[in-house]
C-alpha cells in the first residue's frame, strides 16, 4: 500500500530541518502516539498505542509503500480495544487503519513536532536501563575504555542514526537518568 500523504509530510520535515516527527491519530476509539523516522534506511513508521505501552513499526520503503501486515499480538489486541467480534464474511484487515491514517494523519508539523527521547523512550522497553530515558549529556570514554553495544543500541533508538554513528566514530556514551529534573536538552548540529 502507498502511503500518498507520507510524502507531503515528509516535505514538512525538511522544510523544517528535522528527521523525526511525532504527532497524534485516532482510529475510532484508539489514540495512537505516531513517530516517522526519516534517519533510518528504510524509513520507520512507529504507531504506539496511548495507554497501552505497546507499538508495532511499519518500514516505509521508497514510493512511501508499506506492507500493512501487523504483528499477531498487535493485531489481537487492537482487535480488542475496538470491541469488534469475528465475522467471516467481514473480517478485520489492518489496511483499513491504514487507509484511515493515510487520509487523516496530520501533515502540517512543524519543529515543535521534533521527537524527543523521552517521548519515544516508553516504545523501547528493550533498551539497556529503559527505565532512564532523559538525556543526561555525553560521557568520553578514557582510551582502555570504549562505547558499549547496548549503549550504542540505546543512542540509535532515541537520538536516531547520526547520533549513533558519531557516539561510535568519537567512543562517547550517551548519558541517561530517569529523573526529568535533570535531563539536559538535546542538541545534535551537522557540520
Amino acid at each position: 500500500m502507498t502511503l500518498t500523504r507520507l510524502r507531503e509530510l515528509h516535505t514538512n520535515m525538511k522544510a523544517n530541518g528535522i528527521t523525526r516527527c511525532r504527532f497524534k491519530y485516532t482510529y475510532r476509539i484508539l489514540n495512537f502516539d505516531v513517530f516517522f523516522l526519516t534517519d533510518e534506511s528504510p524509513y520507520i513508521l512507529m504507531f504506539g498505542i496511548i495507554g497501552q505501552n505497546v507499538a508495532f513499526k511499519v518500514n516505509v520503503r521508497p514510493g512511501y509503500n508499506i506492507d500493512t501486515h501487523i504483528p499477531t499480538d498487535i493485531y489481537n489486541l487492537i482487535f480488542k480495544l475496538l470491541g469488534l467480534t469475528f465475522d467471516k464474511n467481514n473480517p478485520f484487515n489492518p489496511s483499513v487503519i491504514f487507509e484511515h491514517f493515510n487520509q487523516n494523519m496530520n501533515v502540517n508539523i512543524n519543529k515543535d513536532n521534533q521527537v524527543k527521547a523521552h517521548q519515544l523512550a516508553p516504545y523501547y522497553s528493550d533498551v539497556e536501563e529503559s527505565d532512564k530515558i532523559y538525556f543526561l549529556g555525553w560521557r568520553n570514554n578514557t582510551v582502555n575504555e570504549h562505547v558499549g553495544e547496548k549503549n550504542l543500541d540505546k543512542t540509535r533508538k532515541l537520538l536516531g542514526i547520526e547520533v549513533y554513528n558519531f557516539s561510535k566514530k568519537h567512543n562517547v556514551s550517551t548519558k541517561w537518568t530517569d529523573d526529568q529534573n535533570l535531563a539536559k536538552n538535546f542538541y545534535y548540529l551537522k557540520i
